[in-house]
């Protein structure tokens, strides 16, 4: 009688075979999860800037007053594409600052209340030292987009300046401006035609109400996103601000006001602020305070992001927040950017 031997386990070619086909199910599915995983970082980021968004108008109905761009001595502040003006006695608290009590910061706000004596000290004072850390060295987990590819460092602080060599990055910034005015690069927002709601001293000393926003505000955008690494600290003023219209490229005297629908826009050859710029990749090692690099440096980046689609996530000033495609029109762009132009703004 014969008998059969039962064949054990696989062979090489069989167990080849099978890695191969679940090498090829791990490629397939790679791209989903990923897609997956960024919906996911979008919709957070978006959560984000909604938040943002309800804690200034929170503030607005509190005191009736949305929050200043900056708290600076400088009631207009220069914005030097260049070399822009930050972290010195130009500066001031950002519109971060103003709202960290609506956004479940209290105790933060009174810790630099305290220290500022109630914001009359100059934002680079001593007085935000406490032990060997300073007030912008905390990170407020909020204000960081979950697609940034930078590091939550500032990277302005590389330069060493005055000891601000850690302060912490938001990704979300005050739409605060369609445009630059004059040469010297003054921010655009006095003007209704060409400033937005979050302004300087300038525009509105005490900051503008909601009654100020003429344009509606489903049409107006508040807050940006931003993938910009340098000047981008979450306390100082000039840092978190934005534009509609790349501030290297236009000033507000480029802003045509004939257009054959009779309101403002920029020149057809000008483009949108969305997702202009390039990414900062400087050594993160730099001890010199002025190296060169950094007196050729633009401003780097406008509203801007990592998301897949080529989509910038903006907060309106009815709270609402949209992902705007980089193609779209300056002219829309720089329409909802300013609160007062009377113009027609469809985002798509």
């Amino acid at each position: 009688m014969s008998t059969f031997r039962r064949r054990q386990g696989f062979t090489l070619v069989e167990l080849l075979v099978v890695i191969a086909i679940i090498a090829m199910l791990v490629l397939l599915l790679l791209p989903a999860v990923q897609a997956a995983r960024e919906a996911a970082r979008r919709n957070n980021c978006s959560n984000a800037v909604r938040q943002l968004c309800l804690a200034v108008l929170n503030k607005e109905s509190a005191t009736t007053r949305f929050p200043s761009a900056s708290s600076g001595v400088l009631a207009n502040p220069i914005i030097q594409s260049n070399s822009p003006v930050t972290w010195d006695e130009d500066d001031g608290y950002s519109y971060v600052v103003e709202i960290l009590t609506y956004m479940e910061e209290s105790a933060l706000y009174d810790n630099i209340a305290q220290l500022s004596n109630q914001f009359t000290l100059p934002l680079n004072s001593k007085n935000f030292q406490v032990g060997t850390q300073f007030v912008w060295d905390r990170p407020v987990e909020l204000l960081i987009c979950p697609s940034f590819p930078g590091e939550n460092i500032d990277a302005s602080g590389r330069r060493g300046y005055r000891g601000l060599t850690t302060p912490q990055v938001s990704n979300y910034h005050a739409l605060t401006a369609g445009c630059v005015d004059t040469s010297r690069q003054r921010v655009g927002d006095l003007n209704p035609t060409t400033g937005g709601m979050i302004v300087s001293k300038s525009a509105s000393p005490k900051g503008l109400k909601i009654g100020d926003c003429k344009d509606g505000t489903s049409k107006t955008v508040i807050i940006a996103e931003s993938r910009r690494e340098a000047f981008t600290g979450w306390f100082s003023g000039t840092s978190t601000i934005t534009f509609a219209t790349p501030p290297d490229l236009v000033q507000c005297s480029r802003i045509t006001r004939n257009k054959p629908d009779g309101f403002s826009a920029p020149e057809e050859t000008v483009p949108n602020a969305l997702n202009y710029g390039r990414r900062l990749d400087a050594p993160r090692n730099i001890q010199d305070l002025n190296p060169p690099f950094w007196a050729e440096r633009q401003w780097e980046w406008g509203p801007s992001s990592a998301h897949s689609g080529d989509v910038v996530m903006n907060g309106y000033a009815d709270g609402h927040v949209k992902a705007l495609n980089s193609g779209i029109s300056s002219a829309v762009y720089y329409r909802l950017s300013t609160r007062g132009g009377g113009e027609p703004a469809d985002d798509g």
